[in-house]
Protein backbone atom coordinates (compact mmCIF):
# COMPACT_ATOMS: atom_id res chain seq x y z
CA UNK A 1 0.00 0.00 0.00
CA UNK A 2 1.53 3.37 -0.98
CA UNK A 3 2.11 6.07 1.62
CA UNK A 4 -0.21 9.06 1.55
CA UNK A 5 1.81 12.27 1.69
CA UNK A 6 0.72 15.15 3.93
CA UNK A 7 0.03 17.21 0.79
CA UNK A 8 -2.30 14.60 -0.71
CA UNK A 9 -4.03 14.02 2.62
CA UNK A 10 -4.58 17.79 3.07
CA UNK A 11 -5.97 18.05 -0.48
CA UNK A 12 -8.37 15.15 0.01
CA UNK A 13 -9.59 16.30 3.42
CA UNK A 14 -10.01 19.82 2.03
CA UNK A 15 -12.97 18.44 0.09
CA UNK A 16 -14.84 17.88 3.35
CA UNK A 17 -16.55 21.15 4.29
CA UNK A 18 -16.35 21.99 7.98
CA UNK A 19 -17.61 24.72 10.23
CA UNK A 20 -15.13 27.18 11.68
CA UNK A 21 -14.81 27.96 15.38
CA UNK A 22 -12.58 29.74 17.83
CA UNK A 23 -11.61 27.56 20.78
CA UNK A 24 -10.88 29.62 23.89
CA UNK A 25 -9.51 28.87 27.33
CA UNK A 26 -8.16 30.73 30.31
CA UNK A 27 -5.53 29.74 32.83
CA UNK A 28 -4.96 32.33 35.53
CA UNK A 29 -4.99 35.68 33.76
CA UNK A 30 -3.97 34.18 30.42
CA UNK A 31 -7.02 34.08 28.11
CA UNK A 32 -6.32 32.63 24.69
CA UNK A 33 -8.11 31.69 21.48
CA UNK A 34 -7.28 30.00 18.20
CA UNK A 35 -9.15 29.00 15.05
CA UNK A 36 -10.11 25.35 14.64
CA UNK A 37 -12.30 23.35 12.30
CA UNK A 38 -11.94 19.94 13.92
CA UNK A 39 -14.98 19.92 16.21
CA UNK A 40 -17.53 17.16 16.61
CA UNK A 41 -20.31 16.09 18.90
CA UNK A 42 -19.53 12.78 20.60
CA UNK A 43 -22.49 11.95 22.83
CA UNK A 44 -25.88 13.32 23.82
CA UNK A 45 -25.99 11.52 27.20
CA UNK A 46 -23.84 12.86 28.69
CA UNK A 47 -23.31 15.77 26.30
CA UNK A 48 -19.71 15.47 25.03
CA UNK A 49 -17.82 17.13 22.19
CA UNK A 50 -14.30 16.75 20.87
CA UNK A 51 -11.81 19.21 19.49
CA UNK A 52 -8.49 18.43 17.84
CA UNK A 53 -5.65 20.79 18.77
CA UNK A 54 -2.18 20.88 17.25
CA UNK A 55 0.41 20.10 19.92
CA UNK A 56 2.51 23.05 18.69
CA UNK A 57 -0.38 25.48 19.26
CA UNK A 58 -0.09 27.98 22.10
CA UNK A 59 -3.51 26.96 23.38
CA UNK A 60 -2.66 23.24 23.62
CA UNK A 61 -1.02 23.32 27.05
CA UNK A 62 -3.39 25.99 28.38
CA UNK A 63 -6.39 23.70 27.84
CA UNK A 64 -4.61 20.90 29.67
CA UNK A 65 -3.61 23.19 32.55
CA UNK A 66 -7.00 24.90 32.93
CA UNK A 67 -9.23 21.88 32.38
CA UNK A 68 -11.79 24.04 30.56
CA UNK A 69 -12.43 25.29 27.05
CA UNK A 70 -15.16 26.92 25.00
CA UNK A 71 -15.99 26.50 21.33
CA UNK A 72 -17.28 29.69 19.71
CA UNK A 73 -18.86 28.79 16.35
CA UNK A 74 -18.40 31.56 13.80
CA UNK A 75 -20.91 33.08 11.40
CA UNK A 76 -20.24 34.04 7.78
CA UNK A 77 -19.30 37.62 8.66
CA UNK A 78 -16.38 36.54 10.85
CA UNK A 79 -13.86 35.49 8.21
CA UNK A 80 -11.32 38.15 9.30
CA UNK A 81 -11.46 36.90 12.89
CA UNK A 82 -10.90 33.31 11.75
CA UNK A 83 -7.90 34.39 9.67
CA UNK A 84 -6.40 36.51 12.47
CA UNK A 85 -6.63 33.71 15.04
CA UNK A 86 -5.23 31.10 12.68
CA UNK A 87 -1.98 32.94 11.98
CA UNK A 88 1.04 33.82 14.09
CA UNK A 89 4.18 35.84 13.77
CA UNK A 90 3.47 39.47 14.64
CA UNK A 91 2.80 41.25 17.94
CA UNK A 92 -0.70 42.16 16.66
CA UNK A 93 -1.55 38.52 15.95
CA UNK A 94 -0.18 37.44 19.33
CA UNK A 95 -2.40 40.07 20.99
CA UNK A 96 -5.40 38.71 19.07
CA UNK A 97 -4.62 35.15 20.19
CA UNK A 98 -4.49 36.45 23.75
CA UNK A 99 -7.95 37.99 23.18
CA UNK A 100 -6.54 41.40 24.13
CA UNK A 101 -8.64 43.29 21.58
CA UNK A 102 -11.66 40.98 21.45
CA UNK A 103 -14.75 41.39 23.61
CA UNK A 104 -15.52 38.31 25.68
CA UNK A 105 -17.14 37.30 28.93
CA UNK A 106 -16.12 34.61 31.39
CA UNK A 107 -18.47 31.62 31.42
CA UNK A 108 -19.42 29.69 34.54
CA UNK A 109 -16.57 27.22 33.87
CA UNK A 110 -14.04 30.05 33.70
CA UNK A 111 -13.55 29.73 29.93
CA UNK A 112 -13.80 32.91 27.86
CA UNK A 113 -16.80 33.19 25.53
CA UNK A 114 -16.56 35.62 22.64
CA UNK A 115 -19.46 38.07 22.67
CA UNK A 116 -19.83 37.73 18.89
CA UNK A 117 -20.55 34.20 17.62
CA UNK A 118 -23.18 32.01 15.97
CA UNK A 119 -23.33 29.45 18.79
CA UNK A 120 -21.18 28.33 21.70
CA UNK A 121 -20.46 25.52 24.09
CA UNK A 122 -18.39 25.63 27.25
CA UNK A 123 -16.76 22.44 28.44
CA UNK A 124 -14.98 20.79 31.31
CA UNK A 125 -12.09 18.68 30.06
CA UNK A 126 -13.16 15.03 30.31
CA UNK A 127 -10.26 13.21 28.66
CA UNK A 128 -7.50 13.62 26.12
CA UNK A 129 -6.11 11.31 23.48
CA UNK A 130 -2.74 11.76 21.79
CA UNK A 131 -3.18 11.30 18.02
CA UNK A 132 -0.27 12.06 15.71
CA UNK A 133 0.70 15.72 15.93
CA UNK A 134 -2.61 16.66 17.61
CA UNK A 135 -4.38 16.02 20.89
CA UNK A 136 -8.05 15.14 20.88
CA UNK A 137 -9.65 16.88 23.84
CA UNK A 138 -13.05 15.51 24.85
CA UNK A 139 -15.13 17.97 26.85
CA UNK A 140 -18.27 17.52 28.92
CA UNK A 141 -20.64 20.31 27.89
CA UNK A 142 -21.44 22.51 30.88
CA UNK A 143 -23.28 25.25 28.98
CA UNK A 144 -24.38 26.05 25.45
CA UNK A 145 -26.35 28.60 23.48
CA UNK A 146 -27.10 30.16 20.12
CA UNK A 147 -27.46 33.74 18.88
CA UNK A 148 -29.85 34.92 16.23
CA UNK A 149 -27.74 36.46 13.45
CA UNK A 150 -28.51 37.12 9.81
CA UNK A 151 -25.44 35.22 8.58
CA UNK A 152 -25.25 31.45 8.40
CA UNK A 153 -22.15 29.56 9.50
CA UNK A 154 -18.61 30.27 8.33
CA UNK A 155 -17.28 27.24 6.47
CA UNK A 156 -13.84 26.00 5.46
CA UNK A 157 -13.62 24.17 2.13
CA UNK A 158 -10.64 23.51 -0.16
CA UNK A 159 -8.38 25.71 1.94
CA UNK A 160 -10.67 28.76 1.81
CA UNK A 161 -13.26 30.32 4.07
CA UNK A 162 -16.75 30.43 2.62
CA UNK A 163 -20.22 31.42 3.75
CA UNK A 164 -23.18 29.12 3.41
CA UNK A 165 -25.09 30.34 0.37
CA UNK A 166 -28.55 29.04 1.14
CA UNK A 167 -30.55 25.96 1.92
CA UNK A 168 -31.65 23.10 -0.30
Amino acid sequence: MPDVTPEVFRQVMGHFATGVAIVTTRHGNDAHGTTISAVSSVSLQPPLILICVDRASDIHDLIRASGVFAVNMLHGGQRDLAVALSQKGTPELLAAHRLESLPYRIADTGAPLLTEHLAWVECLLETEIEAGDHTIYVGRVAGAGVRQVDDGPLLHYQGRYRALGGSL
